[in-house]
């Protein structure tokens, strides 16, 4: 399966296009929240672009790999879940062992990922407690 072209579309308007490195939520970014250290100091559009798919392909090639039987609403609310937290938060999430056990996902297995530690404390985080509620709407379809 792969991320429709809505969820590019949202993680593009949400994420915002940067030119150069920034911080967000303590992380080092590029580009449409391009996580990590990177050797570029500043990208195009379509570069950041290709970044975004790029990333967006390796975790369509780990999702795949669950074989599930995915809607494309649980599968983008799964691919924005990665994208904006990262593989080592969803491997450890209730919503991951919940789709791999086939259990019931409700909107706590998405609204408690919304804190971001600054080095010495966890703040919650308005731009993640948002996104995790466009997630559960989205696995819910009710968007």
């Amino acid at each position: 399966m792969k991320a429709s072209n809505n969820l590019i579309d949202y993680i593009r308007t949400t994420e915002g296009y940067h030119d150069k490195p920034y911080i967000s939520d303590y992380e080092d970014c590029i580009g449409y929240g391009h996580r990590g250290k990177t050797k570029h100091e500043s990208l195009s559009e379509e570069e950041a672009y290709q970044l975004l798919l790029n990333d967006i392909n390796r975790i369509e090639k780990y999702l795949n790999i669950l074989k599930v039987e995915w809607t494309q609403n649980q599968f983008d609310a799964c691919v924005d879940f990665i994208y904006c937290l990262g593989l080592d938060a969803f491997m450890r999430s209730v919503l991951r062992r919940n789709i791999v056990m086939k259990k019931k996902i409700d909107h706590k297995c998405f609204t408690g990922w919304h804190y971001v530690y600054d080095g010495e404390k966890f703040l919650s985080s308005e731009k993640k407690v948002a996104r995790r509620a466009w997630e559960w709407a989205r696995w819910s379809g009710e968007i």
